[in-house]
């Protein structure tokens, strides 16, 4: 199949939409773990300010290593290093949700919204 006549803007449209899609998921994806891990740290009687904060500093960090990820000409050291902190805020992310689950099955509802923004 020769692909080579399809239209450009035809192209940008699409990845527009594909874009608005992965947007909506991360956010969807950030607002489940959020509540999650803010349940989890006000069972742990982390206090009710820190319970609200420490949970943005987690999503967003990953939200701001994904989003610097897509800087054009990112030079390969600092790409590695954005990456190690995506990595390490995924993995906070995610051990905090699987210990907001109860059963291996919320476990799972918990953990999917981490791992679909990631996808």
């Amino acid at each position: 199949m020769d692909l080579s006549h399809i239209p450009v803007e035809y192209i940008l449209k699409a990845a527009r939409v594909v874009k608005r899609g992965a947007y909506l998921i991360a956010a969807i994806g950030a607002a489940a773990s959020y509540r999650t891990q803010v349940e989890l740290l006000a069972k742990y009687e982390m206090g009710t300010l820190f319970s609200w904060l420490i949970p943005a500093t987690i999503d967003l960090l990953a939200i701001c290593a994904a989003i610097g990820l897509t800087i054009p000409g990112l030079p390969e050291k600092d790409r590695k290093y954005v990456n190690r902190v995506l990595t390490i805020a995924v993995l906070v992310s995610v051990t905090a949700n699987l210990m907001g689950g109860h059963n291996w099955v919320t476990r799972a509802g918990h953990i999917w919204p981490v791992f679909a923004y990631l996808l």
